[in-house]
């Protein structure tokens, strides 16, 4: 029979102790560290576990077709350098001026959702960009559109893929970029596409509606990432390109165009898919 009273015995007891102790406070941090996590922190954790490495390596990968640059600015700040006020505000599929800006955003605002709406009137946009290149608001920019920041994320986690982005690439996206990214030099222009992203935190005040949660608000008034021209080009530099992944994104931004005009650039990027040689 086995001996449990000598100093073996005791000494495989504290070996049991020690082992468990760093387990049990590693284990008991974690949740610790969990249950203080926001609600975005516990989303983007949640992903990251169910995210997983490819299993084919695609070596040439193509990307279209909206690229622009975010300008993240407080949105409480620029709604009130607008010096506009309503009393009636609500959703709207387009902004047709600065009273519907302040309108539609006052909406979200008070109900803290995300949204995101086209300005149609473009003075009433470059009143807006004007306001946050003047230097009296605190202004970040970052490379947006989903396009660009697909490629983006393949340059920085896959250096032995090679990125081909087609879209609208403007002086300021074109130095925000990942240098290995190759870039389509017949989709390029003189000013970028700018999307104004008004952020605002839980609990700020905008006149009588309070936050209830952190998100932004969105408007920008894109005239190249959803056109027939940049639309061509990326089916046209698949041919020359050859890659062994296409990714075509921006589509949303059609929303936003007429229905007739819509219609004919969905009856194009099918036509143009049907024609894509596997």
């Amino acid at each position: 029979m086995f001996p449990f009273n000598t100093p073996y015995t005791y000494l495989l007891h504290w070996a049991l102790v020690c082992a468990a102790a760093p387990w049990l406070y590693s284990y008991f941090n974690e949740q610790h560290r969990q249950n203080s996590m926001t609600v975005e922190q516990a989303m983007l954790k949640a992903w990251e576990r169910v995210i997983t490495q490819p299993t084919i390596r695609f070596r040439k990968i193509i990307v279209g077709i909206n690229c622009n640059v975010d300008v993240i600015v407080s949105g409480i700040d620029l709604v009130g350098r607008l010096n506009v006020t309503s009393e009636a505000i609500g959703d709207k599929e387009v902004l047709n001026g600065l009273d519907d800006l302040y309108e539609v955003f006052a909406h979200f605002f008070s109900k803290g959702a995300p949204a995101e709406r086209y300005m149609a009137d473009e003075a009433s946009f470059e009143k807006l960009v004007s306001l946050t290149e003047a230097n009296q608001l605190r202004v970040q920019h970052s490379i947006g559109g989903n396009a660009a920041l697909m490629a983006q994320k393949i340059a920085s986690s896959f250096p032995a893929a090679t990125a081909f982005l087609v879209g609208p690439i403007g002086p300021r996206s074109q130095a925000l970029l990942h240098p290995s990214i190759v870039r389509n030099n017949s989709t390029r222009i003189v000013q970028d596409e700018m999307h104004l992203v008004m952020e605002y935190k839980q609990g700020e005040i905008m006149g009588e509606y309070v936050a209830p949660a952190s998100s932004r608000f969105i408007t920008s008034h894109d005239q190249y990432s959803g056109s027939s021209v940049v639309i061509e080009m990326f089916f046209k530099a698949i041919g020359q390109f050859r890659p062994d992944l296409i990714i075509f994104s921006g589509v949303h931004l059609l929303e936003a165009q007429k229905q007739e005009v819509r219609l004919e650039k969905l009856r194009l990027i099918k036509r143009s898919i049907q024609q894509i040689n596997p």
